[in-house]
């Protein structure tokens, strides 16, 4: 077991015996006051036994936090000082004696030390500088002398006959005023300086807890010397013994917060109402303090009873299934800890069944199943459609139930609900799908031109290489025998220009140099002229673009072209390139034979979209008016600094 398990288990069970004594102790003064106490002290007995209660309460919630251990011992501190007061109290009353006196001194030393030095400790447990220590000690040190000199002159405790009155003559010129003053001084001032050198954090934690310090402390003054009638001084307090350990826990128990909680606020705000209120109902004659009393927890217990009441409607009305309310809670919830929007169907199916209580629920793009949950009955199902930016994307098919009425208006609101919230995950988890399938048949794509370059070098260009080697070595042999050679040289550089223009055809067919030294509309331009149809090109001013953009640019009037001239039966293309703004705009039409509306193509046209989805772009291939096809395509895209010359 470590150190600070030790530690938390300590503190938990001295708050322990604190609890039980307290009780035991409140129920001996509420119930018979000691014999010999003043009747004014029952009161008091019980309310100094509740707060022992919730300063252990607080000790125990503050012990586990790092800002709150030191001050958590510290309220153990004042607890044990209350409850050796109050024991060595009614120990007095019941037998007397000096030793009695003296524990009960030094428990009220105890309780009164910490009243005096709690500040200090506030709001993160740690003393605001080392020069702080010693007033800690010395307020310990008057706290001791102060309850000693205090038994010397009084020739009762609180009714109890004092056994040592008159055994220290000085005591008697003692100025009990003067010390609590130069102590509040010194405190005041230090705090004030304390407070400038806290960070924000520190700063708004003490901005709460120093105000309820100086009420409960001011609290503890006005009861000691009388100050108020009984009414008023025992409605205040009865209300801080409650509420300043609350305030504690509160604000201590969160370390590193940015700003005061939900809470924390909520503390002030029972601060500020709890204070007037009870010393208002003090001055109350005593019908209308019941009245008062009665309202009070009336309105207290208005807000849990209402809950419990709306609970038990919610039962009523919707049975064992959840209300709208919770399912769209817990949709919430399972949305955030989702991990992909392809689990999104999955957890509305499971939602559906498991907290709407239907029997089946399905959810479908298309044909395609996306998830399903429940059993299902056989029955007609309710249809809810999918639909994101006005497009169906997809269906929930939920069966109803056969018992509790069936399905009204409240089922069907979060239903549809629950579907809109579908919506957008389908669309992503399709796009998702489209886009992984596109990669794919790009690497594909891949792989098949780098088998057609390898076809190419191997079975056209290494073959020509090869026979123009043979043809060297048989010129090389004609010569050495003195034999015209020169048609043999003329045939071997036909040759050797033949294999040079196949390499380039091959060169151009993976990437034009064209492209990458003069741009897109040179590229564009040369591989017009070498085609057997007139193509006219629009495009002016076009500059130059980031080489994606213009290799995917090409690449899709490439394999336009290249889908004319074998299925367009086209006298004539239209080329249109646009660079305004942050995207490239492409157009090629033809006037051939034309396509249906919505036609896919083939797989030159999927390869084209695949391109264009590579580069966040949007490709559209469409019947043109008049007759033929027009190819659209607009490319995202940041504009270089560098135009064509």
């Amino acid at each position: 077991m470590s150190a600070r398990t030790r530690e938390i288990d300590l503190a938990t069970g001295l708050a322990a015996v604190l609890v039980l004594g307290a009780v035991a102790l409140a129920v001996i003064y509420g119930w018979r006051t000691p014999p010999g106490v003043v009747p004014t002290f029952r009161w008091e007995g019980v309310q100094l036994a509740i707060e022992t209660v919730c300063f252990s309460m607080a000790a125990v919630a503050l012990v586990t936090r790092r800002a709150g251990r030191v001050i958590a011992w510290v309220l153990l501190l004042r607890g044990v000082g209350v409850l050796v007061f109050l024991a060595m109290l009614a120990l007095m009353a019941w037998h007397g004696g000096t030793v009695e006196l003296g524990l009960l001194a030094l428990g009220l030393s105890a309780s009164n030390w910490v009243s005096i030095t709690l500040a200090v400790w506030l709001p993160d447990g740690r003393l605001p500088g080392r020069g702080w220590r010693w007033y800690v000690g010395g307020v310990a040190a008057f706290a001791l002398v102060d309850v000693f000199l205090s038994s010397s002159t009084a020739s009762t405790v609180y009714g109890v006959p004092n056994p040592v009155v008159g055994w220290l003559p000085l005591a008697a010129g003692y100025p009990y005023v003067t010390p609590y003053v130069v102590i509040a001084f010194v405190l005041v001032s230090g705090l004030s300086v304390a407070f400038r050198r806290m960070n924000p954090v520190q700063r708004r934690q003490a901005g709460l807890l120093i105000p309820m310090y100086v009420l409960w402390e001011g609290e503890c003054v006005l009861w000691t010397f009388n100050v108020l009638p009984a009414g008023p001084r025992f409605a205040l307090a009865y209300v801080m013994t409650v509420l300043w350990p609350v305030v504690l826990v509160t604000v201590i128990a969160r370390d590193r917060v940015s700003r005061l909680d939900l809470a924390a606020r909520r503390a002030t705000v029972v601060a500020v109402l709890a204070v007037p209120i009870g010393a208002a109902v003090a001055f109350l004659p005593p019908e209308a303090t019941v009245v008062a009393v009665l309202a009070t927890l009336a309105g207290t217990l208005l807000v849990p009873l209402s809950r419990w009441v709306g609970a038990g409607v919610d039962r009523l009305i919707y049975g064992r299934r959840a209300t709208p309310y919770a399912a769209a809670r817990s949709l919430t919830g399972r949305l955030r800890d989702s991990l992909a929007p392809a689990e999104v169907p999955a957890v509305i199916c499971d939602l559906v069944v498991d907290t709407l209580r239907f029997p089946f629920a399905s959810m479908h793009a298309g044909d395609r199943l996306l998830a399903q949950a429940g059993t299902p009955a056989g029955v007609e199902p309710l249809v809810f459609e999918l639909r994101h930016q006005g497009r169906l994307v997809g269906r929930l098919l939920v069966e109803p139930r056969q018992e509790w009425g069936g399905v009204d208006d409240a089922d069907l609101g979060i239903l549809q609900s629950l579907a809109d919230q579908a919506a957008l995950a389908v669309q992503l988890s399709e796009r998702a799908a489209e886009l992984a399938a596109s990669r794919a048949r790009i690497v594909q794509a891949q792989d098949t031109a780098r088998r057609r370059i390898e076809r190419s070098l191997h079975d056209g260009i290494q073959q020509e290489l090869v026979a123009l080697v043979a043809r060297l070595r048989l010129v090389r042999n004609q010569a050495r025998r003195g034999m015209g050679i020169d048609t043999e040289l003329t045939g071997i550089q036909d040759d050797a220009y033949r294999i040079i223009d196949g390499l380039r055809e091959l060169a151009h067919g993976i990437h034009p140099p064209v492209l990458t030294d003069r741009g897109l509309l040179a590229a564009v331009e040369s591989t017009a002229r070498r085609l057997p149809i007139p193509i006219a090109i629009d495009a002016p001013e076009l500059g130059r673009f980031p080489t994606d953009i213009e290799e995917s640019a090409f690449f899709l009037v490439s394999e336009a072209l290249t889908n004319v001239l074998k299925h367009a039966d086209a006298r004539q293309v239209t080329i249109r390139l646009a660079g305004g703004g942050d995207r490239l705009e492409i157009e090629v039409g033809d006037d051939g034979v034309g396509c249906a509306d919505g036609y896919r193509g083939g797989s030159g046209l999927t390869e084209m979209r695949d391109r264009v989805d590579t580069v966040g772009g949007h490709l559209v291939i469409e019947p043109r008016p008049g007759g033929g096809t027009m190819v659209r395509a607009v490319l995202p895209h940041r504009r270089r600094e560098t135009t064509n010359a």
